[in-house]
């Protein structure tokens, strides 16, 4: 994402009294893929893999993800072998920028996989890989939608939501949500923000900064700083099963070469998205400035680290859960 993108999604979303951190573009979507592949937590992928070697399904596996952006998840489960056979696999998501946009990006990583990918209209795609035959629906629809009824309840086997709880109200929707499962479905969600952000070397307005930046996130959503937690005793309330959790933290390290081109774009926007957040009013730290200047600076020089601590949780549903 370059500097302007993400100045132009910061507006827009103070234009419209939102959080900046609702609204993304698709580059820095598409530059955020190679760290959350790095990110997530391979035991809870692995229990996942296991679970869906094992499940009783009676036709194609039918699949529900939140959130989907620009198609980066369903991506990651085609090419790491997830999806076994027919599947169907239906990615909504409330921002038309990314529906329109997953179009173009899942096209070009069919090329360059060799898969054939054949669209028939603007939302459904057949997907044909050496180990899967893939029916890809995209929808515009938000996750309030869905949670009032727009889906048939019991009717999926695999339900996902990726970076998704820390910005909604999930205690108010999920157990809604969770009717749209199956008997014994499996629910994933990765990457749930849970309450560390760090950037090194450390600076002198740092621990004021991130704690207003935390408390940004409570302003827009209670409990959002801490989703990953928060998340995992909900599930448990609930009735859900919880098969695995486990650490999947966004990190950033300069390396010899310093950042690949992703980590670059990625780590300016979450520059941007700290000052775009804390800049929202009259009450803007005094050090902010100083610090977006320092850290921009670290980044040039190759010195700058950056880590953001999440939570990956993979829970089956009972068949009294959600009701």
């Amino acid at each position: 994402m370059t500097i302007d993108q993400n100045e132009r999604y910061t507006r827009s979303a103070k234009r419209g009294n939102r959080s900046a951190a609702q609204r993304f573009s698709p580059d820095y979507l598409e530059a955020k893929k190679s760290i959350d592949d790095r990110a997530l937590n391979k035991e809870v992928w692995r229990k996942l893999t296991q679970e869906l070697a094992f499940y009783p399904a009676t036709g194609p596996l039918q699949v529900l993800e939140i959130g989907a952006g620009i198609g980066t998840m369903f991506e990651r489960v085609v090419d790491w072998g997830l999806l076994k056979g027919e599947a169907v696999y239906t990615a909504t998501d409330n921002d038309p920028v990314q529906t329109n946009a997953a179009r173009e990006y899942l096209t070009r990583w069919a090329g360059r996989n060799d898969y054939l990918l054949q669209w028939e209209g603007k939302q459904l795609a057949r997907l044909r890989t050496p180990e899967a035959m893939v029916t890809l629906i995209i929808r515009q629809v938000s996750v309030e939608e869905l949670a009032s009824g727009y889906e048939s309840p019991h009717s999926w086997d695999l339900f996902i939501a990726h970076a998704v709880f820390d910005l909604i109200d999930f205690a108010a929707l999920l157990p809604d949500l969770l009717l749209l499962l199956k008997d014994h479905g499996l629910f994933y969600s990765t990457c749930n923000f849970d309450g560390a952000t760090r950037f090194l070397p450390s600076f002198k307005g740092d621990e004021e900064i991130i704690t207003r930046y935390h408390e940004s996130m409570e302003k827009r959503l209670s409990g959002a700083s801490h989703t990953g937690r928060r998340l995992r005793l909900f599930l448990e309330k609930q009735g859900l099963d919880v098969l695995a959790s486990g650490r999947s933290d966004w990190f950033i390290s300069p390396g010899q070469d310093g950042y690949s081109p992703a980590e670059n774009s990625f780590l300016r926007a979450i520059i941007d998205l700290v000052d775009g957040e804390l800049s929202i009013g009259r009450d803007t730290p005094p050090d902010l400035a100083a610090w977006v200047r320092q850290r921009r600076d670290q980044m040039a020089a190759g010195t700058l680290s950056f880590r953001a601590r999440h939570l990956d949780l993979l829970a089956r549903c009972g068949p009294l859960a959600g009701i």
